[in-house]
């Protein structure tokens, strides 16, 4: 009997001992970021017949468990991974919403002052000192042009740095996820699940999913399969496939996702398969913000070097000279079509001039070739402008014209058009001397003609199909962007304030708290103290059994 007595407190001393080490252990791991919190299961051992009744044989550890909901956690997953793509999203929108709408420096202000100098050798077309301050507030403005446009491009080069980033912690933490998978799996035939382990994975998938969104599935082995939002799996037990982050075949200038399947396969991703997360942000702000902004300040440069320039052109120098294009030709500013990467045949000549500045627009254009023509697509609605025989000839749209001649094209070629996507970079001043300004319409040095004309561009509506000046096209492109960036910072404050509620019910949950796991050590302690002392009278009670003679 006292064998049995000793055997009882004995299991009541075991299971106190979990107790006591799963909240020490709850207690270290208080700041553990994805940890949760672990919890003893107990129950009574199997009962004894004696005498005619059942008699307790002390208690059973049946396990520890962790205190997890699948629910809040995928509900904090996905508002912590739609939090981190606004939140890199919005920064590099107020970055772009500063640099094109700072309220003293921006290209209107400068815009402003080039036609006040404008109006200036207007009032005096003789005055050198109103010329010399003409040519310098032109470069003035085309040095602004150039400075925006060269941020917007730097943007672009830390967009591709953040993009090689992101890819190689994303294949980082799939490559963890493999491992832990394989350990789980092993693990996880055990009676006692890796709770540890599990955490550690599950956080892993957490922090991929702030990168890039991802789905899971868990797998009867314990181990859990990770999937893009395409359904392309990153994890399948310990088989893994990366992302790689490549130069765009369409456009060099831009880093690109591709796939890397299991078979050696490449599979181009796009924004909609790569939403959310920080990888997200960063390929939706490049798209909503960053390129139209480049082709919309590049569309403002090329229109007023060719509006300016045409209407220069057309007056008188202080020398009485023809005038001569006051910015660089228009024409030279626009970019020729880049060929895919991946065409097979060989390029035909482009030749890519205005055919109507006013008619411009900031959109991409794919032009494709069939085996028989080329056929121009605008990107934005995807509307076919028109075509050209395989054997060349010329197309007109959108302001532009293009011509297409020889070349040994083969069925599938592409190639991309961003006319004016670099345009406000290139933008210069092509005089020398305030002499050369054509300000008279006339070849009479007092003439003022050319310049009332050059001065009446701005207030004119040279753009957008002749409905708005350049200060409106302008002012336009500031107003998006400001609106983008507000929303931007209204869906960051929505998606961060869903995230801390969500946080705070999982941590309701699985979270630990101090105030309970000191008062169960407490409970432990005295229970275990009292296991001790029942054991202590156990011990007693059988040595006064062996005593007897």
């Amino acid at each position: 009997m006292s064998m049995n007595v000793l055997g009882v407190s004995l299991t009541s001393l075991n299971a106190t001992l979990v107790g006591i080490r799963t909240t020490q252990h709850n207690i270290a791991n208080a700041s553990t970021p994805g940890y949760h919190r672990q919890e003893v299961r107990q129950s009574a051992s199997v009962p004894q017949f004696l005498g005619g009744q059942f008699v307790g044989t002390g208690v059973s550890t049946d396990n520890v468990v962790r205190m997890y909901s699948r629910f809040l956690d995928n509900e904090l997953r996905t508002y912590q991974g739609q939090q981190s793509g606004r939140e890199v999203y919005s920064f590099y929108a107020n970055q772009v919403d500063s640099l094109l709408g700072d309220a003293d420096n921006n290209l209107d202000t400068s815009m402003q002052k080039f036609f006040a100098a404008v109006n200036e050798v207007a009032n005096d077309p003789t005055s050198v000192a109103a010329r010399e301050q003409m040519l310098t507030q032109g470069k003035n403005l085309a040095g602004r042009m150039n400075l925006l446009g060269g941020r917007l491009e730097t943007l672009n080069t830390y967009v591709n740095t953040e993009i090689d980033t992101a890819v190689d912690q994303i294949n980082a933490y799939v490559e963890r996820i493999a491992q832990l998978n394989a350990a789980i799996g092993y693990g996880g035939s055990q009676a006692q699940a890796p709770n540890d382990l599990l955490d550690q994975r599950d956080q892993l998938v957490s922090d991929l999913n702030k990168l890039v969104n991802v789905s899971q599935v868990q797998q009867s082995d314990g181990s859990t399969a990770v999937f893009l939002s395409n359904g392309q799996p990153l994890v399948v037990g310990a088989d893994i496939q990366k992302l790689l982050s490549v130069n765009d075949s369409q456009d060099p200038s831009r880093r690109s996702i591709v796939l890397q399947t299991t078979s050696g396969a490449l599979v181009n991703m796009n924004l909609q398969q790569l939403s959310d997360g920080r990888l997200g942000g960063l390929l939706a702000f490049r798209e909503d913000i960053l390129q139209p902004s480049l082709n919309d300040l590049g569309r403002i440069a090329v229109s007023l070097a060719d509006q300016f320039n045409t209407q220069h052109s057309a007056g008188f120098d202080l020398a009485g000279n023809a005038g001569l294009n006051f910015f660089t030709d228009a024409n030279s500013l626009l970019r020729a079509p880049i060929p895919d990467a991946d065409n097979a045949g060989t390029d035909p000549t482009f030749t890519l001039t205005l055919s109507g500045s006013q008619n411009l627009t900031a959109a991409d254009y794919r032009l494709r070739y069939d085996g028989t023509d080329y056929s121009l697509v605008r990107l934005t609605d995807n509307v076919t402008l028109g075509t050209i025989p395989g054997a060349g000839g010329n197309l007109t749209a959108d302001g532009l014209s293009l011509t297409i001649a020889g070349g040994g094209p083969a069925n599938g070629d592409q190639w991309l058009l961003r006319p004016t996507s670099f345009s406000a970079g290139d933008l210069a001043v092509n005089l020398v001397s305030g002499t050369q300004i054509a300000a008279a319409g006339t070849a009479s040095p007092g003439d003022n003609s050319n310049a009332l004309a050059l001065a009446a561009l701005q207030g004119s509506p040279v753009m957008a199909g002749g409905t708005a000046t350049f200060s409106a096209s302008y002012n336009q492109l500031v107003t998006r962007n400001a609106i983008l960036a507000g929303s931007a910072e209204t869906d960051l404050t929505t998606f961060t304030n869903l995230a801390k509620l969500t946080l705070d019910s999982q941590q309701s949950v699985s979270g630990v708290n101090l105030d309970e796991e000191a008062a169960r050590l407490i409970q432990y302690q005295q229970a275990y103290q009292a296991a001790a002392r029942a054991m202590q009278v156990s011990s007693s009670l059988l040595e006064e059994i062996l005593s007897i003679r």
